[in-house]
């Protein structure tokens, strides 16, 4: 989390480090600035509200955002199977015997 930032607004900004080049090439376009000056040279509350405006503008952002609206959504975890559970979806790959009053 970033300093002075509340939790649910790192959350809604966690994705600009991972997208630097794509917001060089947008900043460069609609700004006339690199992503470098642009860090250097604004403050972070004006940097992310530009990053932010940047994905409505057509650029190499809002086409990321497009393909991942577009793309078919993963679980966010696998879910854990009993090993009952795993034998019964994968016959043949488990022997399992079960034991009693043991």
């Amino acid at each position: 989390m970033w300093p002075g930032v509340g939790v649910a607004r790192s959350a809604e900004l966690q994705w600009v480090p991972h997208h630097t080049d794509d917001l060089d090439a947008d900043f460069r376009r609609f700004y006339r600035m690199s992503w470098g000056r642009a860090c250097r040279r604004l403050s972070s509350r004006r940097l992310f509200a530009l990053c932010e405006r940047v994905a409505v503008y057509g650029g190499v952002v809002a086409a990321r955002a497009r393909q991942q609206q577009e793309a078919p959504q993963r679980p966010a975890e696998p879910v854990p199977l009993t090993v009952a559970e795993a034998a019964a979806e994968m016959p043949g790959l488990f022997d399992v015997v079960e034991v009693r009053g043991a």
